[in-house]
């Protein structure tokens, strides 16, 4: 079973925590779900997509190729 669910927010603040509630519970209930679906069909793996930005600090807008050396 692959697991993608999401529920993103269209404004994205990291300060404001609520905006990231929905996603939340549904990556909580919803792979809560997934698992026992899993189970009850007898899946043997079960994999999760993640996701995760991280750039060098420097001027904006990032490019999105290595930096030159």
């Amino acid at each position: 079973m692959v697991h993608e669910l999401t529920a993103l927010p269209t404004r994205r603040d990291p300060r404001d925590k609520r905006v990231y509630e929905a996603t939340n519970r549904i990556r909580r209930d919803g792979t809560a779900d997934l698992l026992a679906a899993a189970h009850a069909v007898g899946a043997r793996r079960f994999i999760c997509q993640s996701i995760a930005f991280a750039y060098a600090p420097g001027p904006r807008p990032r490019p999105e190729r290595p930096p030159s050396r």
